[in-house]
C-alpha cells in the first residue's frame, strides 16, 4: 500500500498496483529504494498529492515504476509524479514512466536547492505542460535519453530555472504542443548548463525549441537536432539579457506563419552561433533575426536555407550593433528574398566571407535600410536570380557604410543592378567591387 518510508537504506519493492486519493509514498529518510517492478502508482485521485514525495532527503533511488496522476480522468492542479523540494541531492530516477494529466502539473519537479541527481530512461507524459523541472538553486543534475511529451496550455519538456548551474540535458527526445510549446528553457539566471545531442519537436501558437531568457550566461546548446512549427517557431531564442553563450552545429527546421531558425532578442550580446544548419520557412521565414538592442555577436560557418512569402538570410534589426556576420552559406527564395538586411539603426557591424543565393520574385543579396550606417561589407560572393535582381542595395538613409571586394552576379529577365542607391543615401564608400 501507498505509505511513508522512515527507515534509512530501505528497499522497497512493489508486489502490486498501489493507489492514493492524494500522495502515495512520502520517503522520510535518506538513501532509500523504491523498485516498483513495472506495477502502477496511481494518486492524486481526488486531491492535490505527488506520486512520491522525495523532500529533503538524499540518495532516493526510484526505478521500474509506472506513476500516473489519476489514471481514469482529469486529474488535480499542481500534482507532481515526482516531487522534491528543499535539498534533495543525489536522487536517481530511472526506467520508469510517469504521466500527468492536470494543469500545471509536473512530471518531475526539483525544487530548492536540488542537486546531483540523474534522471535517465524514462518515458514522461505531461498534458498538464512540465515534463522535467529543475528550479531555484539547482544545480550538477543530469537529464538524459529521457522520451519526454508535453501538451497544454503552455507545454515545457525540459524547464531550467532560477539560479540553475552546472546541469546537464542530452539525449532525449522531446515533443512540446501546447499554446507554447517549449523543448528545453534556461530561464532567470541559467548559467553554465549543456544541452546537447536531443531531438526536439515543438509545435503550438508559438514554438520553442531552446529558449535561453532572462539572465542566461555561459551556456552551450549543441549538436541538436530541432524541428519547430507554429504560427510564431523558433529553432533557438535567445532574449532578454541572454549573453556569452554557444550555440553550434544543431540542425534546425522551421515552419509557421513566421519560422526563425535562431533569434537573438532584446539585450542578447557576446553570443557566438556557428556551424549550425538551419532551413526557416513559412510565412516569413528567417535564418537568424537579430532583434532590438543585440551586440557583440557572431555568427558564422553556418549554412542557412530560407523560404516563404518573405526569407531572410540573416536580419539585423533595431540597434543591432558591433556584430560579425561571416564565412556563412546563405540561400534564400520566395516572394522576396534577403540574404542579408540591415535596418532601423543597424550600426558597425561586419559582414564578411559570406556566400549569399537568392532567387525570388525581388531578391536582394545585400540590404542596407533605415538608417543603417557604419557597416562594413568585404569578401562577400553575391549571387542574385530573379525578376528583380539586386547584388548591393541602400535605401532610406543608409550612410557612412563600407563596401568593397564583393563578387556580384546578378541573372534575370528584366531588372538586374549590381549596386543601387536611393533615398537619401550619403556618405558611403565602395571599392574594388566587381
Amino acid at each position: 500500500n501507498c505509505t511513508n518510508i522512515t527507515v534509512t537504506g530501505t528497499i522497497f519493492n512493489l508486489t502490486s498496483n498501489v493507489s492514493s486519493s492524494a500522495t502515495c509514498f512520502g520517503v522520510r529518510a535518506n538513501n532509500v529504494t523504491i523498485d516498483c517492478k513495472g506495477y502502477m502508482i496511481n494518486y492524486s485521485q481526488s486531491s492535490e498529492g505527488y506520486g512520491i514525495n522525495i523532500s529533503s532527503q538524499n540518495g532516493t533511488k526510484i526505478r521500474s515504476c509506472n506513476i500516473v496522476q489519476n489514471a481514469s480522468k482529469f486529474g488535480t492542479a499542481n500534482s507532481y509524479g515526482i516531487y522534491a523540494f528543499k535539498g534533495s541531492h543525489f536522487a536517481t530516477v530511472y526506467n520508469s514512466s510517469i504521466e500527468t494529466n492536470a494543469t500545471d502539473s509536473y512530471g518531475i519537479y526539483l525544487l530548492e536547492n536540488a542537486s546531483n541527481s540523474n534522471i535517465t530512461n524514462n518515458t514522461i507524459t505531461a498534458s498538464g505542460g512540465y515534463g522535467v523541472f529543475l528550479q531555484s538553486t539547482a544545480y550538477k543534475n543530469s537529464v538524459y535519453s529521457n522520451t519526454i511529451t508535453t501538451s497544454g496550455s503552455g507545454g515545457y519538456g525540459v524547464y531550467l530555472s532560477s539560479t540553475a548551474y552546472n546541469n546537464l540535458v542530452y539525449s532525449n527526445t522531446i515533443t512540446a504542443s501546447g499554446s507554447s510549446g517549449f523543448g528545453v528553457i534556461l530561464f532567470s539566471t541559467a548559467y553554465n548548463n549543456s544541452v546537447y545531442n536531443n531531438t526536439i519537436n515543438t509545435s503550438g501558437s508559438s514554438g520553442y525549441g531552446v529558449a535561453l531568457q532572462t539572465t542566461a550566461y555561459n551556456n552551450s546548446v549543441y549538436n541538436n537536432t530541432i524541428t519547430t512549427s507554429g504560427s510564431d517557431a523558433y529553432g533557438v531564442y535567445l532574449f532578454s539579457t541572454a549573453y556569452n553563450n554557444s550555440v553550434y552545429g544543431n540542425t534546425i527546421t522551421t515552419s509557421g506563419s513566421f519560422g526563425y531558425g535562431v533569434q537573438l532578442e532584446s539585450t542578447a550580446y557576446g553570443n557566438s552561433v556557428y556551424s549550425n544548419t538551419i532551413t526557416a520557412s513559412g510565412g516569413d521565414g528567417y535564418g537568424v533575426y537579430f532583434f532590438n538592442i543585440v551586440y557583440n555577436n557572431s555568427f558564422y560557418s553556418n549554412t542557412i536555407k530560407t523560404s516563404g512569402i518573405n526569407g531572410y538570410g540573416v536580419l539585423l534589426d533595431l540597434t543591432a550593433y558591433e556584430n560579425s556576420v561571416y564565412s556563412n552559406n546563405i540561400t534564400t527564395s520566395g516572394s522576396d528574398g534577403y540574404g542579408v538586411y540591415l535596418s532601423r539603426t543597424a550600426y558597425s557591424n561586419s559582414v564578411y566571407s559570406n556566400t549569399i543565393t537568392t532567387s525570388n520574385s525581388s531578391a536582394y543579396g545585400v540590404l542596407l535600410d533605415t538608417t543603417a550606417y557604419k557597416n562594413s561589407f568585404y569578401n562577400n560572393t553575391i549571387t542574385t536570380n530573379n525578376t528583380k535582381s539586386y547584388g548591393i542595395f541602400l535605401n532610406n538613409s543608409a550612410y557612412n557604410n563600407t563596401l568593397y571586394d564583393n563578387n556580384i552576379t546578378t541573372k534575370n529577365a528584366s531588372g538586374s543592378y549590381g549596386i543601387y542607391l536611393l533615398n537619401n543615401v550619403n556618405n558611403n564608400t565602395f571599392y574594388r567591387n566587381r
